[in-house]
C-alpha cells in the first residue's frame, strides 16, 4: 500500500501518514499550504498489486489538505497519470458520510499529466477555472458547503458517478484511524485493504 509521508519544519500538526490505494503510480514531490507550517509531501509508492480495477482508472487522488491554515480552505487534488485524456464530469469526491462533489460538465478532459484541484471553500462554480493551460483546473465546492473533512481522521473517495457502489470506485484516501465500513466499497473494488497494521495510534 502507498503512504503519504511528511517532513516539516516546526511542530506542525499535520499527521505523518495518509493513506493512498494499491496501484498508485507516478510518484511526485511538490510543497502544500497544510496546517501551520509548510510542509513538504512526497508520495511514495511503496508497494503495488495491479488489479483490473486499478487498472481502468489514470485519474487518482494524488494530494490533499484536510487541515489547512487558519483563513485557508481544504482541499483535493487529483492528477491524470495516463497517457491520454480523461472525462471526469460526472465523477464524484465523497466522505462517504454525505459531503459529496460532483465534478461540472463544463470542465474538458483532463490533460495526460494534468491536475484538478477542488477546493473546499464553499464559493462555488462561478469561480471555477476549468482552462488546463498551465496544466492545473481550479474547482471550488458549491455554496455553503466548506471544510466537509474530520481532521483527526476520515476519507476520500473518487467515484466515476454519483452511484456509489464497488464498480464505480476509482480512488480512495483515509488517514488518522481505519477507515472501518466507509472503506467497504474501496475493498470490494481492490482499491484497499482488509487488514492494516497499527502503530503509534495509525494505520498503514
Amino acid at each position: 500500500m502507498g503512504s503519504y509521508s511528511y517532513s516539516y519544519r516546526g511542530g506542525g500538526q499535520c499527521p505523518s501518514l495518509c493513506y493512498f490505494e494499491k496501484g498508485l503510480k507516478n510518484p511526485l514531490s511538490k510543497t502544500i499550504r497544510c496546517g501551520p507550517v509548510f510542509v513538504i509531501a512526497v508520495l511514495a509508492l511503496l508497494t503495488a498489486w495491479p488489479t483490473e480495477a486499478v487498472a481502468q482508472s489514470a485519474i487518482r487522488i494524488n494530494e490533499l489538505c484536510f487541515k489547512p491554515l487558519a483563513g485557508e480552505p481544504q482541499w483535493v487534488e487529483l492528477y491524470n497519470s495516463g497517457k491520454v485524456q480523461q472525462d471526469i464530469s460526472g465523477y464524484a469526491l465523497t466522505d462517504e458520510d454525505g459531503s459529496d462533489y460532483i465534478f461540472p460538465a463544463q470542465l474538458p478532459p483532463v490533460p495526460p499529466g494534468a491536475f484538478v484541484v477542488v477546493h473546499f471553500d464553499g464559493l462555488g462554480s462561478k469561480r471555477n477555472d476549468c482552462d488546463f493551460s498551465d496544466n492545473v483546473a481550479e474547482l471550488h465546492s458549491d455554496v455553503g458547503v466548506a471544510s466537509p473533512f474530520k481532521s483527526r481522521s476520515d476519507q476520500v473517495s473518487l467515484y466515476k458517478s454519483r452511484s456509489f457502489v464497488p464498480d464505480t470506485i476509482v480512488s480512495f484516501v483515509a488517514w488518522g484511524e481505519s477507515p472501518g465500513s466507509d472503506a467497504t466499497n474501496a475493498v470490494k473494488g481492490a482499491l484497499w485493504l482488509t487488514l492494516q497494521r497499527k502503530v503509534s495510534s495509525r494505520y498503514f
